[in-house]
């Protein structure tokens, strides 16, 4: 395997390989690092289920789901911790687009029904006469429009999955200060995404 990243071969093949060797000796460092490069140029050439946003998704959350096994076998491993906050800030980095994709198809929705809403009271307009116009203006009062449900742009599924992960392993070990630790993270961590998420909201 070391010959394998010294010759930088990247593909699913090593990539199973170094989950392998992780689970046999999940403190060995060069078996992450070589894990984590393999991921990285598996982005970057976004090929078969990295040339999509979900399939992207998908990964990480196999990512999570295999860090869990291990994370519940070597709770003290400050190895297998590190690989996870390392995928949880790809992940978050994904959320991000798919948010962004989410409020953009959102805009362009609301701006067809507006549009449509629009030609409608025109037309109700040409038939009414003057009618139309106070109808229009009660529809625009301060406190009658209509609210958006935006609470769940401020919310991260991945990282308060993390949270509730954390909180399983401190049910079972409360000493747990590799947790602990990690939990801490997890917590900045979300304190950036929703400063984030407020600076791109005000956009």
């Amino acid at each position: 395997m070391l010959k394998q990243r010294n010759d930088k071969v990247y593909d699913l093949a090593c990539l199973g390989q170094t989950e392998k060797f992780a689970k046999l000796s999940p403190d060995f460092t060069t078996v992450w690092n070589y894990r984590r490069e393999i991921l990285e140029h598996l982005f970057k050439e976004q090929e078969g289920q990295f040339s999509t946003l979900q399939g992207k998704l998908e990964v990480i959350k196999n990512e999570l789901l295999m860090l869990v096994k291990q994370v519940m076998s070597s709770p003290k491993s400050y190895s297998i911790w590190e690989h996870r906050v390392w995928t949880i800030t790809l992940g978050l980095t994904l959320e991000r687009e798919y948010l962004a994709g989410m409020k953009a198809k959102k805009l362009a929705e609301k701006a067809e029904e507006e549009k449509k809403q629009s030609e409608a009271a025109s037309a109700a307009t040409e038939e009414n006469g003057n009618d139309g116009d106070e109808a229009a203006e009660l529809m625009n009062m301060p406190g009658q429009e209509v609210r958006e449900e935006g609470d769940e742009m401020w919310k991260s599924a991945i990282l308060d999955n993390e949270l509730k992960l954390c909180s399983k392993m401190l049910a079972m070990d409360e000493r747990n200060f590799h947790c602990w630790n990690y939990r801490n993270q997890i917590a900045n961590l979300y304190c950036k995404e929703i400063e984030l998420r407020v600076l791109d909201a005000q956009k």
